[in-house]
């Protein structure tokens, strides 16, 4: 890495929800219907499709809790606003992180990284800033770095994913911004995140976990006991580093279903939260009692539209095989405040929840 003084899939996928959210405005405004704010009224049509019935659903989480934190997201289609925003799950106007493109927040949310790809000099810049805007490291890099996942437990450690362009193969690293230096380095094979003190957790597909430390040795910590023809794709440490959610895909034909899981550190006791078979991801909240998760259908888009829709729901973290279905009511969408101080319902894509 050089240094300064002082994700191919997620841009992507901002890209398309952007192009979906202004296909939508659009809409709207032509035939002056009601449309709420978020990731689209669609996704309600029918419930999972497969050869067995799907399980039961949980209760409906009902009356609405009261939440706290900062809901870190890139809902175009809330203030028709690129970059990241932060809105509040309860009173609060949002506020602009960056105009363009992901802020990666640390847990704590007092600031964040990002990384740009040059593709003509093939070269990637990363900055960690405040809320200010103040650029507190900066760093260079050659090939493309993205997927940013910021320590919980230093303000100077980032792991990342680098590769030599967004199609060819990447690897884990884990920068110390303070000494512009890569202190460790895998396979992007693998499943890398961070446990609360530091360490790092890492996961094969086929649910093997271990556990390390950056200056140390790395042992052996569980196994997650995966269904038949199940992978694990990705997870998330709670901030209390007691629980997982995990993003298990089931390799059906044509096209796989992708659900969020829960299990304990050491894999033991998984259990199923979606059964939406079109769920990518999970955000913790802050205090560990809640998950958020997406539902999207899908997406083509060609010179004149997007078609498919992304929805954000969250569910208490006990809830399991929920469909997130208008009918079963057994999913919450979070209600938040434009800049005009009217509640919306915000859309994905969220990228953290913080404090």
């Amino acid at each position: 890495m050089n240094t300064s003084p002082h994700e191919p899939q997620s841009e992507r996928h901002a890209k398309l929800r952007h192009l979906r959210a202004l296909a939508a405005a659009v809409v709207c405004a032509a035939t002056l219907v009601a449309c709420g704010g978020g990731g689209g009224g669609g996704g309600g049509d029918g419930g999972p499709t497969g050869n067995t019935p799907p399980p039961s659903p949980s209760p409906s989480p009902s009356p609405p809790p009261a939440l706290s934190g900062r809901l870190w997201h890139d809902n175009y289609a809330l203030d028709f606003r690129d970059g990241t925003q932060i809105a509040y799950p309860g009173e609060g106007l949002p506020v602009q992180v960056t105009a363009d493109g992901w802020a990666h927040p640390w847990p704590d949310g007092t600031q964040y990284a990002m990384t740009d790809w040059d593709v003509f000099e093939d070269q990637s810049s990363l900055k960690v800033l405040d809320l200010s805007g103040n650029v507190l490291y900066s760093a260079t890099a050659e090939g493309y770095l993205r997927d940013e996942i910021p320590s919980p437990a230093s303000k100077s450690m980032i792991a990342a994913r680098l590769g030599e362009d967004s199609t060819t193969p990447s690897d884990w690293i884990f920068v110390d911004m303070n000494s512009m230096s890569v202190v460790r380095q895998f396979t992007g094979d693998d499943i890398v995140t961070w446990l609360p003190d530091g360490r790092y957790m890492r996961m094969t597909a086929q649910g093997a976990i271990s556990i390390g430390a950056l200056d140390g040795s790395e042992t052996p910590s569980g196994q997650l006991t995966l269904p038949a023809h199940h992978n694990l794709v990705d997870a998330w440490v709670n901030r209390q580093g007691t629980r997982l959610a995990l993003q298990i895909v089931n390799d059906v034909e044509p096209t796989p279903d992708s659900d969020i899981w829960v299990s304990n550190l050491d894999g033991s006791q998984l259990e199923r939260v979606t059964a939406t078979k079109m769920s990518h991801y999970a955000r913790w909240s802050p205090n560990g009692r809640y998950l958020a998760f997406d539902v999207d259908t899908g997406h083509f888009c060609n010179g004149i539209g997007c078609m498919g829709t992304c929805e954000l729901w969250y569910v208490p973290a006990e809830a399991r095989n929920v469909t997130a279905l208008p009918a079963a009511r057994d999913a919450l969408k979070f209600e938040v405040s434009d800049r005009d101080g009217e509640k919306r319902v915000l859309g994905c894509e969220l990228m953290a929840w913080t404090n």
